[in-house]
């Protein structure tokens, strides 16, 4: 079983990583990028509204605009050419990458979204659909 396993995962590593795979692959992620980078803006509107504050935590800022950041990148990415050269995906993917990173942790372990709900699974995801 375990094996036969590491041998079929082996075999699928040694293969070539064909350019519609690719682009599926890149596709998919962006469009979970763009679905919890809204799920997080909507979040953070409603607990800010819901706050009764008149301004908002340094933190909410900083997830709105992790959010707004993504949402642009992600559509480039989504509709623009797919011609794209493979190192720009990947600086793209890089910088996601670390933008989300300190986004999710920030918000789910200081404030606003330390409680399970909308915007804290919407940091993790975004953190995994940029990773």
């Amino acid at each position: 079983g375990l094996f036969a396993s590491i041998l079929a995962l082996r075999e699928v590593a040694d293969k070539p990583v064909s350019e519609s795979s690719r682009a599926r692959r890149v596709k998919h992620a962006c469009r979970g990028l763009l679905i919890s980078s809204l799920v997080l803006l909507l979040a953070i509107c409603i607990q800010h509204r819901e706050s009764q504050k008149k301004s908002m935590a340094d933190e909410s800022i900083f997830g709105l605009v992790s959010a707004c950041f993504t949402l642009v990148t992600a559509s480039l990415l989504l509709c623009g050419p797919y011609s794209m050269a493979l190192i720009l995906q990947q600086i793209i993917a890089v910088l996601l990458l670390q933008l989300w990173l300190p986004t999710a942790g920030v918000l789910t372990f200081l404030y606003p979204f330390t409680f399970t709900g909308n915007g804290f699974f919407a940091s993790w995801a975004g953190l995994l659909f940029s990773s």
